[in-house]
């Protein structure tokens, strides 16, 4: 472990002379402040925060993490996010932003958020004990951009789980909110698990809810055809043996077809969509 995660930190005098030489003293340490503070109530206080972060991490995040929360991005996983709770677990509360940028030093990504961790390393960097290598980038929509180009791809595939997110608050929920309106004055319901469903393409439904699924967006092709356009523009965009110059031009050839489509919603996606590029934020 400490071969794979220790690359490019130095070997420096603190690290062979306390660190490593001294690796029990910090819980032992802790201990005894505990101890002098508190009497022996101290021992389990010390034993609760010996044990908090190893099951916060291991039972909240990976139970609750990935069951109940919100999420800001369409990943391919079920996590999700339970601010504020950060306060308590170290900003792992923030699970979905983890999963869609993973090697962003800084899970907050809205204003809402607050990620205790990227606190703590914001003032190690104040007084030099710490470096930055990468955060989630932004994204800009460049002017007058006529075809998806290669900053087009790189900034769509970087943020593929935010365009997919983008792309069902933009162009799918609208237009499904107008035929589960029209459902319901016709007299027909469709399960809150299926509309959910709808939303994340049906990846976390079972055979039988899946095939209703599927029944349904068949019968309403104004939707099915929305949703299959999400569907393609996902295959672009996943990590597969595609070069660059094949999945650019399966991209130029999914703008074609969705400005071509008759939908506003749709036509209006691809136009911005052309025009996506990333911006490095500020480290």
């Amino acid at each position: 472990m400490i071969m794979q995660y220790s690359q490019g930190m130095e070997d420096d005098w603190i690290e062979r002379n306390l660190y490593s030489r001294w690796s029990p003293l910090g819980p032992t340490l802790l201990f005894i402040i505990n101890f002098l503070l508190f009497g022996f109530i101290g021992v389990a206080v010390w034993a609760c925060q010996m044990l908090w972060i190893p099951v916060a991490a291991a039972g909240v995040i990976n139970g609750l993490g990935h069951w109940w929360g919100y999420r800001n991005f369409e990943t391919d996983d079920r996590s999700t996010n339970l601010t504020p709770w950060g306060l308590f677990i170290g900003g792992e509360e923030l699970h979905n932003n983890h999963h869609a940028y993973p090697s962003s030093a800084k899970f907050q990504l809205r204003r809402y958020e607050w990620d205790i961790g990227w606190t703590v390393i914001s003032v190690l960097r104040t007084f030099g004990l710490a470096k930055v290598l990468r955060i989630a980038p932004a994204l800009e929509i460049r002017p007058n951009i006529p075809l998806p180009d290669g900053e087009t791809l790189k900034a769509a595939m970087t943020a593929r789980y935010d365009l997919s997110k983008r792309y069902f608050r933009t162009v799918i929920r609208p237009a499904l909110r107008e035929e589960l309106a029209a459902a319901k004055a016709a007299g027909e319901r469709l399960s809150g698990r299926i509309r959910r469903g709808i939303a994340s393409d049906g990846r976390w439904l079972n055979d039988e809810q899946r095939a209703a699924m599927e029944q349904w967006l068949n019968s309403r092709p104004s939707i099915g055809t929305l949703v299959e356009h999400r569907r393609r523009l996902n295959d672009i965009l996943a990590r597969t043996s595609k070069n660059a110059e094949e999945r650019l031009e399966a991209l130029r050839a999914w703008c074609r077809d969705a400005e071509a489509s008759g939908s506003r919603s749709l036509q209006q996606f691809a136009a911005e969509l052309r025009g996506w590029a990333l911006v490095p934020q500020a480290i």
